[in-house]
C-alpha cells in the first residue's frame, strides 16, 4: 500500500470513528421525535438505494465486485435488513405525520423492494460485473457521488444503532439495574451495524481507491455505542 493510500484509508477510518464518538456523546440531546430526524433516516435510505443502483454504472466498482462477487446469502441478508429499514421508515413517517401509507400499499412496497434487491439486483450485478470491459475507465464524478451517498447511508444506520442503544439504556436505568444491563444495551445496535452497516460500507469500499477496513470501522462504531451506554451524553 502506498503512503497516499494509507493516508486516505486512515482518514476514512478516523472520520467515521470521530463522527461515531461525537454522535454518541450528543445523541441524548437530539430531538429524535422531530420530523427532521425522520427525514434524515429517509435521506439515508434513499442515499443507499441510489448508491447501490448507480454502482452498476461504474466500471471500476464492477471490477471490484467481479474480483470478489458477493454471495446470494449476502444479498438476501442485505435485502432483508434494508427492507426492514424501509418498514421502520414508513412507521416513523406515519408517526411523525409526514407521509401516511395505508398498510396494504406499504406491504406491497416492502415486498417489491425485497424481491428487487434479492433477485433482480443480484442477477443484474453478476451479469454486469462479468461483462465489464477491461479497458473501461472508472468514472470519477460518479464514484464520488456514490461514495458520498453511501457515507450518508452509513451514518443513518449508525443513528439507528444509537437510537436502539439509547432506548435500552433508558429502560435499564428506569428500574433496578446492574453493570450487565449496560453491557448488553448496545447488542441490538451492534447487530444493526453488522448486518446493515457492513453492506453499505462495502459500497464505499468498491468506489474507494485505498482499501477500506470495514471490520475496523464496525468495531469503532460499536465502541461508540458503548460510550453512549456508559456515559449517557456530554454534560450539557
Amino acid at each position: 500500500m502506498t503512503v497516499a493510500a494509507e493516508i486516505v484509508r486512515s482518514r476514512g477510518i478516523s472520520l467515521r470513528a470521530g463522527l461515531g464518538l461525537l454522535l454518541a456523546l450528543v445523541f441524548p440531546h437530539l430531538p429524535v421525535e422531530s420530523p427532521w430526524v425522520a427525514l434524515v433516516f429517509v435521506g439515508g435510505w434513499l442515499a443507499y438505494v441510489i448508491a447501490r443502483v448507480l454502482l452498476l454504472r461504474e466500471p471500476g466498482a464492477l471490477r471490484v465486485i467481479a474480483a470478489a462477487p458477493p454471495s446470494l446469502p449476502y444479498f438476501i441478508g442485505e435485502g432483508l435488513f434494508v427492507s426492514l429499514a424501509l418498514v421502520l421508515l414508513l412507521v416513523w413517517l406515519d408517526s411523525a405525520g409526514l407521509v401516511v401509507v395505508p398498510p396494504g400499499p406499504a406491504i406491497v412496497m416492502v415486498i417489491a423492494y425485497l424481491l428487487f434487491h434479492t433477485v433482480v439486483l443480484y442477477f443484474l450485478t453478476g451479469f454486469l460485473a462479468g461483462g465489464v470491459a477491461d479497458d473501461a475507465k472508472p468514472r470519477p464524478r460518479l464514484r464520488l457521488f456514490i461514495r458520498v451517498a453511501a457515507f450518508l447511508a452509513e451514518e443513518s444506520v449508525l443513528l439507528a444503532a444509537l437510537a436502539v442503544t439509547e432506548g435500552a439504556r433508558v429502560t435499564a436505568l428506569s428500574e433496578p439495574w446492574s453493570l450487565l444491563d449496560l453491557l448488553t444495551a448496545p447488542l441490538m445496535g451492534i447487530v444493526l451495524l453488522i448486518f446493515c452497516y457492513r453492506p453499505i460500507a462495502g459500497i464505499s469500499a468498491a468506489v474507494t481507491d485505498a482499501p477500506l477496513e470495514i471490520g475496523e470501522i464496525v468495531v469503532l462504531q460499536a465502541a461508540a455505542l458503548y460510550v453512549l451506554a456508559f456515559t449517557g451524553s456530554l454534560p450539557f
